[in-house]
């Protein structure tokens, strides 16, 4: 298949190219048009041709995971979001800056925005949920930065280190989650001297 893409970014302008298969996560394609999505909405929201090898290689990596997530939400039975929450996800794309390049139409917005919410609603349900953080811990690590900030009560404190450490442990389970599914899948990932 051949796409034309309209890119705001003068050196991809017009750009005609090949949507090579760059990637395929148990037998699932990741398409080069899947990786300039992503890059626009959820990476950097620069074009994916445009950013140096090293940062492509991330993007790669970062899709790669999140179509294991989504066969996780899937195979846990997790819900998809609603309709209501995919068009206030696609309503938050569309307000952002830079802004989409038109080539991203109506249906790969919402598409992109459902994959996302309903690997968020995995990671909540999965791991999030089994996080907890001790009021020990939240003491020790407030006593460590010295108390409350000056425009802060001891209940915000606290609630606001609790977030940061629920939100640290959260990352740790889901990196180590992560490996265990990468262990398991079959992953191939293609140069660009043999994208099919």
């Amino acid at each position: 298949m051949w796409l034309l893409c309209v890119s705001s970014s003068p050196a991809s302008a017009n750009l005609l190219w090949h949507d090579a298969v760059v990637a395929r996560v148990n037998g699932v394609a990741i398409l080069q048009s899947d990786l300039e999505i992503y890059s626009r909405l959820y990476g950097n929201r620069l074009a994916f041709a445009d950013q140096p090898p090293a940062q492509q290689e991330r993007l790669i990596s970062a899709l790669i995971q999140h179509h294991l997530l989504l066969a996780e939400a899937d195979r846990f039975g997790v819900a998809a979001p609603s309709p209501v929450a995919v068009q206030r996800e696609v309503t938050s794309l569309r307000q952002q800056q830079p802004p989409l390049p038109t080539w991203i139409d109506e249906a790969a917005l919402a598409d992109a925005a459902r994959d996302h919410l309903w690997v968020a609603a995995l990671v909540n349900a999965r791991i999030r949920s089994f996080v907890m953080i001790r009021d020990a811990q939240v003491a020790i690590h407030l006593a460590r930065q010295g108390g409350p900030r000056p425009d802060e009560t001891a209940a915000l404190a606290r609630t606001r280190i609790r977030r940061i450490l629920t939100d640290q442990e959260a990352d740790t389970r889901l990196a180590t989650y992560l490996q265990q599914l990468q262990k398991r899948a079959d992953i191939k990932r293609y140069t660009s001297a043999t994208r099919e």
